[in-house]
């Protein structure tokens, strides 16, 4: 057995029961914390299963996701270097593993969304130099968890087979 894809499938597991519990939670009324939950679970999903999972994400081209189910990402600054799954999903966690993440209220001043970036260092200027934004709603963060542990299952799946 192989601890760390056991743990990685276990946790992914664990983070949809959390953030059902959550949904389910919000519908009764109680008083959650959403966006936090979220946040931490794409900061889980996202960087624990770095080495063994985000190398074998498919090169699904973005155009197709939103068949898939996955939310359509709204890029605000720069471009991927390909316009796959694999290369957003790289995106996406460069920017919650360094922290390059904004929260963005709406009119009442409640997180409707997030805005995640990445940067260089741009040796002439000595400063950081963004390369690319993406703005996410609430519900685009839950899409995204989900579909990643679909993904994660899928992969443990075929390697069982």
């Amino acid at each position: 057995m192989d601890y760390h894809k056991e743990f990685i499938i276990d946790f992914a597991r664990r983070t949809r029961a959390n953030l059902e519990f959550i949904d389910a939670a919000q519908a009764r009324g109680e008083t959650i914390f959403e966006v936090t939950q979220l946040a931490n679970s794409l900061l889980g999903l996202l960087v624990f299963p770095r080495e063994h999972y985000m190398k074998r994400i498919p090169n699904t081209p973005l155009s197709d996701l939103v068949e898939q189910g996955w939310p359509d990402i709204k890029i605000t600054h720069g471009r991927l270097k390909e316009e796959t799954l694999k290369q957003l999903m790289r995106m996406l966690r460069n920017s919650i593993a360094h922290c390059n993440v904004e929260f963005v209220p709406g009119l009442d001043m409640q997180i409707t969304g997030v805005r995640l970036w990445n940067t260089v260092w741009d040796k002439a200027a000595e400063c950081n130099r963004k390369t690319w934004q993406a703005e996410l709603s609430i519900a685009d963060l839950r899409a995204i968890a989900f579909k990643f542990v679909e993904l994660i299952e899928e992969e443990n799946d075929c390697e069982k087979s």
